[in-house]
């Protein structure tokens, strides 16, 4: 549902500096500072205002045994309830550990800006020395989603669904049904492409769940690099998404008519009207209920009291690769020695929590002397962009905050490189001049480097430029602090932990600095910021050992997070689940998200997110004679 009136009259308030009424009296009702009081205050309010004018059917009933019982309503989760209800005979419960996504967090301008609400888990990492060391204590941000939707309703709307030859890898991996012949009709069935030019691809799906659009461009970044990147001679790509992914191109996104896209818009709204279908919010699953060997259910929290829910046929786990193998854990499924030490009882030994990978940056900031993004200020201030908004769908509250462009690059003659088989993406962002300490905030900057690097271009046009390893061979770990269900899962991510993922995007910034280079760039005066980053100054700036260090101390993961709960075959030691998704030794459990990943791919998780829920739901239905 789209609650066009009420998002419009909140906004226009909030441009004007008054909220229309105080209902529970959160905040003062003035906004002095539009920027820093919109965006750490007011639209969390307005969050809690919908919730409150809305209403949604969910499930308040006493029943506690269902056919399925389902642990987490992100992508995979809502795909599954919405194929597993089209059995009217099957009862399925859906539990979610936050509330419902609401119609202001499907404005593309606030991209990013609901990760400080209660949308999100509020995970860091353990202190790190080989990635974040910048950030307060050196711990990354791990922003996940907690809401109906998951993290499709606060993450920034990217349609990259990787190489064909990363789901050929891990079918030749063991995993039978994963080849990128396997998956392409599952990656059609998903999509509904709303870019005409790209719909009679036959790569591309129509009439699918997800729509997909370019976004309305407002930024003068995007025509820049790729003007640039031609200019540099580097290839462009049509579709990264097609038959060829390497090159620069223009970013799709889930949105359509100006608006967020996500599980909850495609799947659950239709799913919700299923009678079949019970989904109850503010549940945050503790662990299983096992006999034996067998799920039988699980034990969940709501409301402040426990519940229990049982499943006459499967529980599935689709909780994220964080919270997917804290359950496991927790319920005595995981690493022996490591539960041993917490007091669990062993069920089955399982490297649970091992093989965390991520996509981890190194961030660039670049000065221009021409402004490309509009001013926040501007932005919100102006009713004229209100009334294009939600009268028009267009306006610069249509565009997901100067994203436009992506670049995969291959790293020719390197001793890991695959032909046709991208080694790095760069990731280009407009960096608004006035957002330099919301920047700071969001991603846990040290004050240090702060001062260093983002206070002296405050004010000045800027551009991000994010550069990652597409297949690092780094590799973190998920694990418990104590045998408490309430106590957060302790991350090590450990990002650029192995040199040659170091390596690899010295490389993508040398490409990046090309293009830098190139007419349309120095036209408007692109220079890299050359302020040493903190603790690198030992080294000459721009020389590979001072980006080698830079690479160490600035930067960040992507919020890719996979591989926690790996898919290999029989006799495989490292797998956790088998490609029939089924948790090892233990019966009637299934792993369905982005933990199952033995390879994380080379893009974004949200699409084969939907894959993974799309095929979970198809061997079940297989599995009982349909």
């Amino acid at each position: 549902m789209r609650w066009g009136f009420v998002v419009g009259l909140q906004l226009l308030c909030l441009a004007g500096g008054v909220m229309p009424f105080d209902p529970l009296q959160w905040v003062p009702a003035t906004i002095k500072n539009p920027l820093v009081d919109l965006m750490s205050n007011f639209l969390p309010v307005i969050m809690q205002v919908q919730r409150l004018l809305i209403s949604h059917h969910e499930d308040d009933s006493k029943r506690e045994e269902f056919e399925f019982v389902i642990a987490g309503a992100g992508a995979a989760g809502s795909a599954l309830a919405l194929r597993l209800t089209e059995r009217p005979d099957w009862n399925v419960l859906l539990l979610e550990a936050g509330g419902e996504e609401v119609p202001i967090m499907d404005v593309p301008f606030f991209i990013g800006q609901f990760q400080s609400t209660d949308a999100n888990w509020h995970y860091v990492t353990t202190p790190q020395t080989t990635c974040c060391v910048l950030m307060k204590d050196s711990r990354c941000d791990y922003p996940t989603g907690r809401m109906v939707g998951g993290s499709t309703g606060i993450n920034y709307m990217f349609d990259v669904r990787g190489n064909p030859k990363d789901y050929d890898n891990w079918a030749d991996m063991g995993n039978k049904g994963w080849s990128f012949a396997d998956i392409l009709p599952y990656l059609k069935k998903v999509e509904d492409m709303q870019i005409p030019e790209l719909q009679n691809s036959d790569y591309r799906g129509y009439g699918g769940r997800i729509k997909i659009t370019y976004p309305n461009s407002f930024f003068d970044v995007s025509g820049l690099i790729l003007k640039a990147t031609e200019e540099a001679g580097f290839p462009m790509t049509d579709d990264y998404n097609g038959e060829k992914q390497t090159g620069t191109g223009r970013m799709q996104t889930t949105t359509y008519e100006g608006s967020r896209w996500s599980a909850n818009a495609g799947y659950l709204n239709e799913a919700r009207a299923r009678p079949n279908l019970f989904l109850r919010t503010r549940s945050f699953v503790k662990r299983l209920i096992l006999e034996g060997v067998r799920a039988r259910g699980v034990r969940y929290e709501r409301g402040g009291h426990e519940h229990v829910a049982y499943a006459t046929r499967e529980v599935i786990l689709s909780a994220g690769a964080v919270n997917s193998p804290a359950i496991l854990m927790h319920s005595g499924i995981g690493p022996a020695d490591h539960l041993q030490q917490l007091g669990i009882p062993v069920v089955q030994p399982l490297p649970v929590g091992h093989n965390l990978m991520d996509h981890t940056a190194l961030a660039t900031i670049t000065t221009l002397n021409k402004t490309v993004s509009p001013s926040i200020p501007d932005v919100l201030l102006n009713p004229l962009n209100l009334v294009n908004y939600f009268a028009r769908k267009s306006g610069p509250f249509t565009s997901p905050g100067g994203f436009e462009a992506i670049t995969f690059h291959e790293i020719e003659g390197a001793e890991f490189h695959t032909p046709g088989w991208p080694d790095v993406e760069i990731l280009y962002a407009s960096l608004n001049p006035l957002a330099t300490r919301g920047l700071a905030d969001v991603f846990r900057l040290s004050d240090v480097a702060y001062d260093r690097l983002l206070e002296p271009i405050k004010g000045k046009p800027s551009l991000v430029a994010a550069i990652w390893r597409l297949r690092p061979k780094s590799r973190g770990r998920i694990f418990l602090l104590n045998n408490d269900t309430s106590t957060p899962p302790q991350i090590d991510v450990r990002g650029f932990s192995d040199p040659e993922d170091v390596a690899a995007v010295l490389s993508g910034l040398r490409a990046f600095q090309q293009v830098l280079a190139a007419p349309s760039f120095q036209r408007v005066g692109a220079r890299i910021v050359d302020a040493p980053v903190p603790g690198c100054e030992e080294f000459d700036f721009d020389s590979d050992d001072y980006w080698r260090c830079a690479i160490h101390r600035f930067s960040l993961p992507i919020y890719h997070q996979s591989g926690t709960a790996k898919m290999g075959p029989p006799g495989d030691p490292t797998a956790v689940v088998s490609p029939d998704l089924k948790v090892v030794g233990i019966e009637g459990l299934r792993v369905a998200d982005a933990s199952i990943m033995p390879l994380v791919i080379s893009g974004h998780l949200q699409f084969p997110c939907y894959v993974i829920g799309e095929k979970a739901a198809d061997l079940i239905k297989q599995e009982n004679g349909n």
